[in-house]
């Protein structure tokens, strides 16, 4: 539920950084965060990390910085993949 939640902040966080950029746009009372599904790809990405750290041993800002950490290299890692699978697309042609 921990790599849920962190994630529904992301990307409460993502979607707030949209809205601020759109001229006269307000986006409106904060509730309360919203896991994300349990099939979203990144949480086994965050599990598999919590499951391999003691985690509970250090601060909350420094979990929230090593989470964020995992999860843009995981995105970086996944980007870089499909840039590899483009390369090899145009080798068929």
């Amino acid at each position: 539920m921990l790599a849920r939640r962190v994630l529904g902040a992301v990307d409460r966080h993502g979607v707030l950084d949209l809205v601020a950029g759109i001229p006269g746009a307000h986006p409106g009372a904060l509730e309360q965060v919203e896991p994300v599904d349990r099939d979203d790809e990144r949480v086994e990405v965050l599990v598999e990390f919590l499951a391999s750290h003691r985690w509970r041993a250090i601060t909350l800002g420094a979990l929230c910085r090593q989470l964020l950490g995992v999860l843009d290299a995981w995105w970086l890692r996944r980007r870089w993949s499909e840039v590899e699978l483009g390369w090899l697309g145009d080798g068929d042609r």
